[in-house]
């Protein structure tokens, strides 16, 4: 009894450890030196793609310089700009925005402070496509009627704007 049930037992055991599977199948006759091709291939599915900003912004130095003539005045322990003789040297300074992006952007600059500053209409900037897109927003600065500084002075603040194109 114990050799019919190990007999048993042994044949239930081979019987489990075969498992054969097929991807595909070819048939190969036992004939010596045949062959057979397999074919590779790969499919593609797009993913989704993300839409990215990268967007340089780099400016000129917005410093401007006043001059003058200055004379002591005894009586008030102050220094006196001479008349007439106070003089601003202000020249076009230029905020350059580069876009990387994939898509388009629009990009426009507003100043607050003392004097005024004006960027004009605001710019579209291209998407990048074989080379990056680039915009200039160009500006003076002009100085309010009489407006006249004795030591270094913060005159405002530009804020640049960047919006993506519709």
């Amino acid at each position: 009894m114990k050799k019919v049930l190990s007999i048993v037992l042994a044949i239930a055991m081979i019987a489990t450890m075969s498992a054969v599977a097929f991807a595909g199948e070819a048939v190969i006759n036992a004939v010596p030196d045949e062959t057979t091709e397999i074919p590779v291939t790969a499919t593609y599915a797009q993913g989704d793609r993300i839409d990215t900003y990268k967007v340089t912004i780099s400016w000129e130095d917005f410093t401007y310089s006043f001059g003058s003539t200055e004379t002591w005045n005894p009586t008030t322990h102050n220094w006196d700009l001479t008349a007439g003789a106070g003089e601003w040297t202000i020249e076009e300074k230029d905020i350059t925005i580069t876009n990387d992006s994939n898509k388009a952007v629009t990009a426009s600059a507003a100043y607050e402070g003392e004097g005024t500053l004006d960027f004009g209409e605001a710019a579209t900037v291209a998407a990048w496509n074989e080379t990056a897109g680039t915009a200039t927003l160009s500006a003076t600065w002009a100085p309010a009627e009489g407006y006249t500084i004795q030591e270094a002075t913060d005159l405002g603040t530009i804020t640049v704007t960047i919006a993506a194109v519709a």
